[in-house]
């Protein structure tokens, strides 16, 4: 045999032995997770606690300056499974219309010179949506109708004015508009109207 076919040996020797060392110290069965049945896990299920809605806060708007960056076919789709999670987190369970009017308010905001211009910039913008102060906004998978109303929406908006949506009431920032579903749908004010 050739040098380097005994190093292949040596090599194939020190692993084996290895993993003789390592199944001689450690218990397979408890790194294998036991099946667990369906009924376990629906009877331990408990639902998240609502926290205590917090009182709308008035919101001053000013003009938003951004800066000029180059807006990438990237960006368009990660925006929009953005807008999707946003969206079902938000409204997953609200009717059509409110999830379309939670669309809107969002492609809006993008739309206005007083937001910032992108998807990711309004849903991430400090105190804007619940959903990302509280971390949840992950937390369900969209829907496909989720994504079917968001290019229904691209392509021809329900609401092209609405702006702001709370639960609980209107928006002290906003025009009230109208309550569908859990949601209070606000224009924005008429005096800051483009």
């Amino acid at each position: 045999m050739r040098t380097n076919e005994w190093k292949d040996l040596g090599i194939l020797f020190l692993i084996a032995l290895a993993m003789v060392i390592f199944l001689a110290y450690v218990d397979l069965p408890s790194l294998v997770p036991e099946r667990v049945e369906a009924e376990t896990i629906e009877s331990t299920w408990e639902p998240i606690p609502e926290e205590p809605e917090a009182e709308p806060m008035r919101v001053e708007i000013e003009e938003v300056e951004t800066e000029e960056t180059e807006y990438t076919e990237e960006d368009f789709y990660d925006d929009l499974e953005l807008l999707a999670y946003c969206t079902m987190a938000e409204a997953g369970n609200q009717c059509e219309e409110g999830k379309r009017l939670v669309i809107d308010c969002i492609l809006n905001r993008v739309d206005s010179r007083y937001f910032p211009d992108t998807v990711r910039e309004v849903i991430y913008a400090p105190g804007q949506f619940e959903v990302v102060a509280r971390g949840t906004l992950y937390r369900d998978c969209p829907t496909e109708d989720i994504y079917t109303l968001i290019r229904e929406e691209i392509a021809e908006r329900t609401n092209d004015k609405v702006i702001y949506f709370t639960a609980g009431g209107f928006n002290p920032s906003g025009e009230p508009w109208q309550q569908v579903g859990d949601h209070y749908f606000s224009y924005i004010r008429k005096d800051l109207q483009e």
